[in-house]
């Protein structure tokens, strides 16, 4: 019951399922093309379609997906280096991903209006803070936007998240 707000309030009516993959999805949000090629160079793409190694069972994923800006204001040369080290780059791109059978049946809907922050586990083996006390953030990055795809939720932040932070 912790985790049943931010999915309801994240997605409007506009915001259901659409029938779409991770990268379709991030395509008809704009502004996450960064994000989707990190995530298909991290190996990551197949599984939060629904296959891949860790998609066998599984009932989709929360994932947190930077702007193109979000990236663009890594330090110089960052972002080159990041892509260019496949290694980093698959922990920095599973430090963005939640599996949600780790949250129980309400995913993490129930955050939304909560006065405590909530600390949850990220397929890379961290943790992230989600706040709602002054709109929704994760790790401090400011929550833009939602929306689902087929295999669960996208939220759009305004920065990169670090695992070694």
């Amino acid at each position: 019951m912790i985790f049943a707000a931010i999915l309801a309030a994240g997605l409007s009516a506009g915001q259901e399922a659409q029938d779409s993959d991770i990268t379709q999805t991030a395509a008809d949000i704009g502004d996450l093309s960064i994000f989707a090629r990190a995530m298909e160079d991290a190996g990551y793409v197949s599984s939060l379609n629904g296959g891949g190694v860790f998609g066998f069972l599984n009932d989709g994923y929360v994932v947190f997906a930077p702007t193109d800006q979000a990236f663009e204001n890594l330090t110089q040369g960052s972002l080159d280096a990041l892509m260019a080290d496949k290694g980093r780059l698959r922990t920095v791109m599973g430090y963005h991903i939640i599996d949600r059978r780790r949250l129980g049946e309400e995913g993490i809907s129930s955050i939304e209006g909560h006065n405590e922050p909530v600390d949850l586990m990220t397929v890379q083996g961290r943790t992230v803070r989600i706040n709602s006390n002054d709109g929704l953030t994760v790790n401090g990055a400011r929550v833009l936007q939602s929306r689902r795809y087929d295999n669960g939720i996208l939220y759009v932040i305004d920065q990169v998240l670090n695992p070694s932070e």
